[in-house]
């Protein structure tokens, strides 16, 4: 099953509807781990949304944002928040893992939430939206009410196994999938370390992964990942390099609760979600004018097929594009920015230019079929059926068309 957004609208409840959600307020935790002391104001107007009634559970490696968290339980008169010191090893991870385990079994549900820095400059603003993103995504910016609607959709719907924040929106960010470099090897290990018997598809649109490692999560969901006897040593000490097992648990939780019979959805508040939209908005428009600029692709069907021709490409010894205009050109652009190089252009009628973007341009007349050639029509849809037709008649049968 797909993953779905989940939109929550962030307004108060009644206090009778209050009421009768803190009949369960005893099976719910919440867990923190922070870091850094200068940013902790910040957090801690997150934490006095958290009802008085539900237990904060917060982890730091630093003895002064420990010392700054006792005053803060002080001055804001939290008696269920507790403290635990752990080894500066594994970030959030470790925490996640090792120091808080044994307390987040405690709980049928539980939100894991971390605080985050950005040292360099031009991407601070960026990392500042990524924390409203977590952080306000999953616990709401006003009153309780948004965090009692969370747990509300865990108490309806028994198939959610986890809750994530969107995707982080903002300049820096990278909008691949998410599975660069070493993660996929490293998370088929940690699979199989967990006995999950589930596909590594690696196909966000099948599990998001939770960028950031902050959700909820309903424990019973996790508890493959939860019951393992955890040490600080199995996680890199610092500098954490690109391929850390860290990375791994952030991309494999979604596989966790799908082999525990669960779902994962995003979730996201309403004021979150208006900004999000007008963000993609600009995206998109910006995105497809370069595509059109570049590619000559400038909309979304050209995007999907665009997936469908480098299959094509790829099933074939040699490919050549027939049509060396401007979508013949897009075409060919692309391909070399993938690292695959055509056969050449193929003309209609006989070509004046013997090259077009170094490759060789031959008439239609110079081309004979042959086994395992393939040619990608690549040509404006008003001009599409007479090259096919011209294809067929010559006896060309493996094609495909980039128009529809």
């Amino acid at each position: 099953m797909n993953p779905q957004m989940v939109i929550i609208e962030e307004v108060s409840n009644s206090e009778k509807e209050i009421s009768e959600k803190q009949t369960i307020h005893n099976q719910i935790g919440i867990f923190i781990h922070l870091h850094y002391l200068d940013t902790l104001e910040r957090y801690f107007r997150y934490m006095d949304i958290v009802p008085n009634e539900i237990p904060i559970v917060v982890s730091t490696s630093s003895w002064d944002v420990k010392s700054k968290l006792q005053e803060y339980v002080r001055i804001r008169k939290k008696k269920k928040i507790e403290i635990v010191y752990k080894k500066n090893r594994g970030r959030d991870i470790t925490a996640l893992l090792v120091a808080l385990r044994q307390k987040i079994i405690q709980y049928n549900y539980f939100c894991f939430l971390h605080d985050k820095k950005e040292k360099r400059e031009s991407q601070k603003k960026d990392v500042e939206q990524w924390i409203d993103n977590l952080w306000g995504n999953l616990l709401g910016t006003k009153d309780s009410s948004y965090f009692w609607r969370i747990v509300e959709l865990f108490e309806n719907n028994d198939k959610i196994g986890l809750l994530a924040p969107p995707e982080p929106m903002g300049e820096s960010f990278s909008y691949d999938n998410g599975w660069g470099g070493l993660y996929v090897l490293l998370v088929k290990e940690l699979a199989d370390d967990l006995d999950l018997h589930v596909d590594i598809d690696m196909d966000i649109n099948h599990q998001p992964i939770t960028l950031g490692t902050c959700f909820w999560a309903r424990k019973d969901a996790l508890l493959k990942l939860l019951m393992k006897s955890w040490k600080y040593e199995d996680f890199d000490d610092e500098p954490i390099p690109n391929g850390a097992k860290c990375y791994a648990v952030e991309r494999i939780l979604g596989y966790v609760v799908e082999d525990a019979g669960y779902i994962t959805n995003n979730i996201m508040s309403d004021w979150y979600a208006e900004k999000y939209i007008q963000f993609l908005m600009e995206s998109r428009r910006l995105a497809f004018r370069l595509l059109d600029q570049h590619f000559s692709i400038s909309t979304s069907y050209g995007l999907k097929k665009l997936e469908e021709i480098r299959q094509y490409f790829d099933h074939h010894e040699e490919v050549y594009l027939y049509g060396a205009g401007k979508v013949g050109k897009g075409l060919c652009r692309y391909f070399y920015n993938i690292n695959r190089n055509p056969k050449g252009f193929i003309v209609t009628e006989k070509a004046e230019d013997k090259t077009c973007l170094s490759l060789l341009v031959k008439s239609i007349e110079e081309i004979s079929p042959k086994t395992d050639m393939g040619i990608i029509v690549s040509v404006a849809f008003d001009k599409k059926n007479a090259i096919v037709a011209e294809l067929e008649k010559r006896g060309f049968s493996d094609y495909i068309c980039m128009a529809e």
